[in-house]
């Protein structure tokens, strides 16, 4: 007989996941990692995930899918383009720093998996659209053709991340200050 499904199950054993992925990474967590810190028994899991990767690609969907609509969010409720950005940035930035572990193991356990890619593409073609209808050629990626703006933002994003992944915590807050600066003098220059 099958098992009954528990939303709220279901949500703390992908927060467990999101957690011990990003401490661990992919190949060194273990489902019983995930279980204890979930507070529930290993069998359990395979009631909600198939194995190991279909709960990993179901963690990064999560938090991607989480910064998506957070961003769309900011899009809808923000006034200025200048708001939008900063808004933009204050969110993404608190997001990361919030899941510094994970980005650490998702940066280089979901590039085997193409979920990196595959959200990259998504990041870049909602910033994309929101550089679009910024005024024409007022800002620095406004300037730009769409094909060109998105090469530009997988590039930004990439390095953003990558930078992050790397440090060590407690070295995060200054580096988001500083990115956080960069773009923002990057990116709401007035051409004439």
């Amino acid at each position: 007989m099958a098992r009954h499904q528990d939303d709220e199950k279901r949500t703390r054993i992908l927060q467990s996941a999101i957690q011990a992925f990003g401490e661990k990474g992919f190949t060194t967590t273990t489902m019983k990692d995930i279980a204890e810190q979930a507070d529930i028994a290993p069998g359990s899991i395979y009631t909600y995930f198939r194995d190991k990767e279909v709960l990993f690609i179901s963690a990064v969907d999560t938090v991607w899918k989480q910064f998506h609509q957070g961003l769309a969010a900011i899009l809808k409720e923000q006034e200025t383009f200048s708001s939008q950005l900063d808004a933009m940035l204050d969110y993404g930035f608190d997001l990361l720093k919030e899941l510094h572990p994970l980005v650490r193991g998702m940066y280089q356990e979901a590039n085997r998996l193409n979920l990196f890619h595959k959200n990259l593409v998504k990041l870049a073609k909602q910033l994309s659209f929101f550089f679009e209808r910024a005024d024409e050629d007022k800002y620095t990626l406004s300037r730009f053709d769409k094909r060109n703006r998105m090469y530009l933002l997988k590039v930004w994003i990439s390095g953003m991340l990558f930078t992050l992944s790397s440090l060590p915590f407690e070295r995060i807050d200054g580096e988001i200050e500083r990115q956080k600066s960069v773009i923002r003098k990057a990116l709401l220059v007035h051409t004439p």
